[in-house]
């Protein structure tokens, strides 16, 4: 497993931190930028985080994906998928206990599928991007060889702080 580290100035603790990490299951930009303001923060659990209002001082976040907010439905076979929970267990839990939809303006009764699993992640991911940039974080955002049509195209350039002449910090490599 690979854990998130605190602020360092360190290049190999960095290139180390880079080089274990590996792709596996869905994907949750949202519980990324979470984790990265966290760092940037001086406040618990991470510590090195200058105050928001030190002089001088500038909180800059990168976020980047390869790919849209994913978590697995119900006809998702495989060993660790429970039927009855409607969903594989993941950052949100099981979605039937509806943490996943908690503050999702989408449905009354959302459905338990794909589709929408990425339409409640991508408000969660666009509300905590709103709340990172108000709290003062720069943020540049890059969808790497993300396909065209794609909805987290739309929610990363929602995320991204604007520049100064009003574009946004948004990326599309």
């Amino acid at each position: 497993s690979v854990s998130v580290s605190d602020l360092t100035d360190s290049k190999s603790t960095t290139q180390n931190k880079l080089s274990s990490m590996q792709a596996s299951g869905a994907t949750n930009v949202q519980m990324g930028v979470a984790w990265g303001w966290r760092t940037l923060s001086p406040n618990e659990p991470f510590t090195k985080g200058r105050p928001y209002d030190a002089e001088d001082n500038k909180k800059i976040m990168i976020v980047m994906t390869d790919g849209n907010n994913t978590y697995y439905p119900n006809y998702v076979t495989g060993s660790q998928y429970s039927r009855k929970n409607k969903s594989f267990y993941g950052a949100h839990g099981h979605t039937v206990n509806g943490r996943i939809f908690k503050g999702y303006d989408g449905a009354a009764n959302p459905s338990h599928d794909s589709q929408t699993f990425t339409k409640a992640m991508d408000e969660h991911l666009t509300e905590t991007c709103t709340n990172a940039k108000n709290a003062g974080i720069t943020i540049y955002s890059i969808a790497f060889d993300v396909p065209n049509g794609s909805s987290v195209k739309a929610t990363l350039e929602d995320c991204a702080s604007a520049d100064i002449g009003g574009g946004k910090l948004y990326f599309d490599a």
